[in-house]
């Protein structure tokens, strides 16, 4: 059986984020015709069927390397191989998952930085996603957006040879798409974690909730001041923000984060009808969250970012068949509006995020349509479904990149060795004569002074000589004698 190794760059835990998500569900779906294993950067606190879950140690690049030289294919998800050098001499199919990497991704959290350090981030990133596209045999993306933007990308690397078009002319033998999907079964309702018992909002409250990092592309401004016209008449429909600090919980909180909070606060309606869950959701407290919500919810502006990522939060509340209110642009907004999940608006629409809100929590008929709309889309969106690309591939594995193998030269070795043993040599010999020069010189000066100094001896004992033989130092010498 062919085995794959699955490298995530994210922890996967209780808390596991995204991308973490992505990779257990590739692990779940390729373990009935493959051998799986799955390496992430920490001890796993479960226990997984049908493939093995093993650590890495990210300071430690052997741990890497044995696993890889353990396996038949190679699947990189969200991990930086720049450093990786060892890839360019892997005879084994690369795979890279690409659909959280792009060269809008830097320009996005790092706006409005400037400084140097920011500027070798942004460097890094491309140079990153550069050699992923250079080292690929196959890679996946999040849509048929995402897919067009990599083939450019794949085109100004030269990587869409003549072969791999006669193969096939569509190219999804290169690069496929694979969203995000859908788990199995959907979340269960554990206990009471809001409704009741979170704050301010009661049990029979209309209740919006808001899944995700409120990023600059995000706008939750324009549903608060929505909120803030229903709340003139009524004081039943709250909404939750429940991540509003990135996933991974190593990113300050963002700018749209702080303002709508201000926003909400300047308005009255901060902890009254809008609430900000500040911690990281465990899988268990995620779905508690997504069952007790009437509603889920997601506002962006007209942003570049928002037309070549996927909501992944937007794809948890079909997972939860909720009924969805969001801006169109959005890649998950499509397939929302075909399947009549729920409502989608245009961009920055204060009066039509109000209506949209007050037809959900007063049309029972209007929610009763849009949640079977939910399960319709849930159903296109199974990761089963959604990872026949990768399965195929992993079926039949081909190996794209030219291999650097390492050619031994030994004449060429040895001519350099003896060069270098040749300049060492004529190195040490000019040190050694330029030594014995300086102990030369060193014996002249040496000799120079003996010389002087004998010549100071003669004269002073030929002045001593003299002095002995003059009448004052005789008559002392006598007068020393006497008086002894």
């Amino acid at each position: 059986m062919v085995k794959i190794l699955i490298l995530s760059g994210s922890a996967i835990d209780k808390k596991v984020t995204q991308s973490g998500l992505r990779c257990l569900e590739f692990a779940g779906s390729l373990c009935g015709e493959l051998e799986v294993t799955l390496a992430a950067p920490n001890e796993s606190d479960s226990s997984y069927d049908g493939f093995e879950f093993v650590r890495y140690k990210r300071d430690n690049p052997q741990s890497i390397i044995d696993l890889i030289y353990d396996n038949d294919i190679i699947l990189f998800c969200g991990m930086d191989t720049a450093s990786y050098h060892f890839l360019k001499e892997l005879d084994k199919p690369i795979i890279f998952d690409i659909s959280a990497q792009s060269y809008i991704e830097p320009l996005v959290s790092l706006k409005g930085q400037m400084d140097i350090d920011t500027r070798k981030e942004r460097e890094a990133a491309a140079k990153r996603v550069a050699s992923q596209l250079q080292l690929g045999d196959f890679f996946i993306c999040a849509s048929e957006r995402q897919r067009d933007y990599w083939l450019g990308m794949l085109s100004v690397f030269d990587r869409i040879k003549p072969d791999i078009y006669e193969e096939d002319n569509t190219l999804r033998n290169l690069i496929d798409v694979i969203s995000y999907g859908v788990g199995s079964p959907p979340p269960r309702h554990s206990g009471n974690a809001l409704k009741g018992t979170y704050k301010s909002i009661r049990k029979d409250d209309f209740l919006l909730i808001w899944e995700g990092a409120l990023w600059d592309q995000m706008d939750p401004s324009t549903v608060i001041r929505a909120l803030y016209e229903i709340s003139k008449k009524r004081d039943d429909i709250k909404l939750l923000f429940m991540g509003s600090v990135h996933e991974s919980g190593h990113i300050a909180p963002m700018k749209q984060n702080i303002k709508a909070m201000q926003l909400a606060k300047e308005l009255k309606l901060l902890n009254k009808c809008v609430y900000f869950y500040d911690g990281k959701l465990s899988c268990d407290k995620r779905a508690d969250f997504l069952t007790e919500a009437d509603c889920g919810i997601s506002a962006h502006i007209d942003h570049i970012k928002t037309q070549h990522t996927i909501n992944t939060g937007l794809i948890d509340y079909l997972w939860a068949a909720l009924p969805v209110i969001t801006t169109k642009g959005g890649l998950a907004a499509d397939l929302i509006a075909k399947e009549g999940a729920g409502v989608v608006l245009g961009a920055e629409d204060i009066n039509g995020w109000r209506d949209a809100i007050l037809e959900m929590a007063d049309s029972a008929e209007a929610l009763k349509g849009h949640k079977a709309g939910a399960k319709r889309a849930a159903k296109t969106l199974s990761w089963g479904k959604i990872c026949a690309p990768l399965l195929r591939f992993c079926k039949s594995p081909v190996k794209r990149v030219k291999v650097e193998a390492k050619i031994i030269d030994y004449e060429n070795i040895i001519r350099l060795m003896l060069q270098e043993l040749s300049e060492k040599k004529a190195t040490m010999n000019k040190l050694i004569n330029n030594r014995f020069a300086e102990m030369e010189h060193h014996y002249n000066v040496l000799n120079g002074k003996l010389h002087e100094m004998r010549e100071m001896v003669d004269d002073h004992s030929s002045f001593v000589h003299k002095v002995r033989n003059t009448l004052p130092y005789r008559l002392l010498r006598k007068l020393k004698s006497v008086i002894r």
